[in-house]
């Protein structure tokens, strides 16, 4: 199971702060086989968010994690480094830029596309993804565009992805993504 919280700890007209804190055990037998040992386990993820919006059109967004599972250190007594903490992510987005259809997002993000089957944020995982990149998005109220460069590790995603309102209730997409050794 899961137990999960998410809160506004504190906000204001330019800062807000919130977080998130999610728990969950899991227990497996994984087949019908008396000789597959039972085994469990119980993660840990605390994010905390902080959000900047120091003018119309700019905002700042810096979220740290710590994603655990319960005993993975050897002595919490010598053991206080904090591996386990990351800047989940940190980006810039300015939105208009250039002009008022355009925007720019840049640093460090959760990406997601359509079904999330090639680019996906995979929110369900105790670390999730992230990505290192920047996207332009051009959007107008029949059409969403995103190109984007960005790094996973040593993966560099590229592309196109567009979203199309064409008819009534009915979304289109197309894309176009390359990573080093293929593309979609």
């Amino acid at each position: 199971g899961i137990l999960s919280a998410t809160s506004l700890i504190a906000e204001d007209s330019k800062w807000s702060v919130s977080g998130q804190l999610r728990h969950r055990y899991s227990a497996t037998d994984k087949d019908f086989a008396d000789s597959t040992d039972f085994t469990s386990g119980t993660a840990l993820r605390t994010r905390i968010n902080l959000k900047f919006t120091p003018t119309d059109g700019v905002v700042g967004f810096v979220q740290l994690q710590d994603s655990r599972n319960y005993g993975e250190e050897l002595s919490t007594l010598t053991d206080g480094s904090g591996d386990n903490i990351d800047f989940h992510q940190a980006y810039v987005v300015l939105d208009p830029f250039f002009m008022n259809s355009l925007s720019i997002k840049v640093g460090r993000f959760e990406a997601a596309y359509g079904p999330q089957r090639i680019i996906g944020a995979v929110g369900w995982h105790n670390i999730s993804r992230s990505f290192d990149g920047v996207v332009f998005n051009y959007k107008t109220p029949k059409m969403d565009v995103d190109i984007f460069s960005l790094k996973d590790g040593m993966v560099d995603v590229s592309g196109v992805y567009a979203s199309f309102d064409l008819l009534t209730n009915q979304k289109s997409q197309l894309f176009h993504v390359s990573d080093n050794n293929r593309s979609t």
